[in-house]
């Protein structure tokens, strides 16, 4: 059996499903107030949950889906050929 993974955009109303499966994540600053346990973090990883805050992340956010799906070695390659400045 393959495994199956899903991209799930989330909207407000989130904060519902945080008390069936509480877990940590980050949301864009304009739903601080309906995600207030949103942490600040740019990218964050809980399980096989993957969030980020927005736009200004999405380079960050890719390359923890690369990491995960891939394997770190991947992600450290494609960050390298895009001149990715930052650690991984």
């Amino acid at each position: 059996m393959t495994q199956q993974r899903a991209l799930i955009l989330l909207h407000p109303g989130f904060e519902e499903m945080e008390a069936v499966a509480p877990i940590d994540y980050t949301a864009h600053p304009s739903t601080r107030a309906e995600l207030g346990a949103a942490r600040l973090d740019s990218v964050v990883i809980d399980g096989a949950i993957i969030t980020s805050r927005g736009a200004g992340t999405a380079t960050e956010f890719a390359l923890a889906i690369v990491e995960r799906l891939c394997g770190l070695d991947c992600a450290r390659e494609i960050a390298e050929s895009i001149c990715w400045p930052h650690t991984l």
